[in-house]
């Protein structure tokens, strides 16, 4: 592993943003634009078990995003995008998804929107993803990639990037 003063990765290594405040920007746009131009209109609610679907993505989100920060904490490395890591994760959640924490904020901010007629917000992972795959996920890999070299590849090569 290589080590880098100061305790961060190399700058071309750093996430463009930070994905906690771009998933808050999101869902605060997502608000906002339900306030200037409703879709659907105001009064149109969705049915009760789309309501319900958006409760369990919601649900799921948070049970993915609790399960990807306890293996993290379990490995002792760090979620911080931007300090170096202390071990490839190769468990949990990370079995399956190379980002589920992603993945797990894009549920949440679906659920919400299908749980509170907000189509804004349902739609918000469409504009997100296109930013974390440039703005965080490829940085990532890199340093990634840097770090762990041949085991990281054969992880790239098992483990899909979203599912």
């Amino acid at each position: 592993m290589n080590d880098t003063a100061g305790g961060e990765v190399p700058r071309a290594h750093r996430v463009r943003f930070q994905p906690p405040l771009l998933f808050a920007l999101a869902l605060g746009a997502g608000l906002l634009l339900q306030v200037l131009w409703p879709v659907p209109p105001d009064g149109i609610v969705f049915p009760p078990a789309v309501q319900i679907i958006g409760a369990l993505w919601l649900i799921g989100g948070a049970m993915l995003m609790a399960a990807a920060l306890v293996t993290l904490r379990r490995a002792r490395t760090p979620v911080n995008p931007n300090l170096p890591p202390a071990r490839l994760v190769t468990t949990g959640p990370y079995r399956f998804g190379r980002n589920p924490i992603y993945l797990a904020f894009c549920l949440m901010l679906s659920g919400l929107g299908l749980m509170m007629t907000n189509v804004w917000l349902v739609l918000a992972p469409i504009a997100i993803v296109p930013l974390l795959n440039w703005g965080v996920i490829r940085h990532e890999e890199a340093k990634l990639g840097v770090h762990y070299g041949t085991e990281y590849t054969a992880y790239l090569r098992r483990v899909r990037r979203w599912l």
